[in-house]
């Protein structure tokens, strides 16, 4: 009979020994937490928790600091669980709203990967950020069931839910706009080329104008000197007078001058010459 009583004093005494050590591991992770040691916090709460893992302070906690931690994948296995095994509604609201919190940053780190990530790369961390905000209306959507007052919960739902609706729509308009994109460069290659084809056609014209105007000019040239010619032997025949001939004036006065020597003689004969005998016939009846 002592024996049994030790043995069930001992266990007692064994079970609130591991009470005590739990507690403690949690009230100096909640101090390493406070301090904004992560690190500390999360390696206080791990250990919390495998001393006693039905203790939902230490796992909650611990899904805390996986999320300060940046481990997201982390704090969403540990807020899923205490979601699944907590009774009491508004703790279940708190950990379905961290799960919602995780789920969104992840689909935040995957969009920050996505920009510097190559085509085929990004389309995948595109699809799974789009997974992620699906997870996370959801987990927001129980949130708002078990606590449906909590506006930071209702704030991160609407969030969360217009993030996954623009996805969808640039998703659905994506093969549009690839579509459009490349019947506008199309478009841009044919205008181009027909430029290209103006251009041409304005430069051969412009070439084949020249040349007119060349041709032209050099026609205008040759009627130019033959017109000088033609006006050099022209001048030539009755420009100026040709000392081989007379002009009219002088022919006039030449001829005027024989006129009045002519006359001149014709007088000075009359006079030397004797007037002729006159002969009277008469009809002898």
């Amino acid at each position: 009979m002592r024996i049994a009583v030790f043995i069930i004093l001992s266990c007692l005494i064994g079970n609130d020994a591991n009470s005590q050590i739990h507690k403690r591991y949690l009230r100096q992770g909640n101090k390493a937490y406070a301090d904004s040691n992560y690190a500390a916090a999360l390696h206080y709460y791990n250990n919390s928790f495998d001393t006693a893992s039905t203790y939902n302070k230490a796992q909650f906690n611990l899904g805390n600091a996986q999320y300060r931690n940046m481990d997201f994948q982390g704090s969403m296995n540990s807020f899923a669980m205490q979601a699944e095994k907590s009774i009491d509604k508004k703790e279940k609201a708190y950990a379905y709203h961290n799960l919602g919190n995780s789920y969104l940053a992840q689909y935040q780190m995957a969009s920050k990967m996505a920009e510097q990530a190559s085509p085929d790369t990004a389309q995948m961390l595109a699809q799974a950020g789009f997974n992620y905000l699906k997870e996370s209306v959801e987990a927001y959507k129980n949130s708002l069931r078990n606590n449906s007052t909590d506006d930071e919960t209702r704030h991160n739902y609407a969030l969360a839910k217009k993030l996954m609706e623009q996805m969808q729509s640039e998703s659905k308009g994506g093969g549009e706009n690839d579509q459009n994109q490349e019947q506008e460069d199309k478009q841009q290659e044919q205008e181009k080329e027909q430029d290209q084809n103006k251009n041409k056609e304005e430069k051969e014209q412009q070439e084949q104008n020249r040349e007119q105007q060349e041709g032209e000019n050099e026609k205008n040239d040759e009627q130019e000197q033959k017109g000088d010619k033609e006006k050099g032997d022209e001048e030539g025949e009755h420009g100026e007078t040709d000392p081989k001939k007379l002009s009219k004036q002088d022919a006039e006065k030449i001829l005027e001058a024989l006129k009045n020597k002519e006359e001149k003689l014709h007088q000075k004969i009359l006079k030397k010459k004797k007037p002729s005998k006159v002969i009277k016939i008469e009809k002898d009846w």
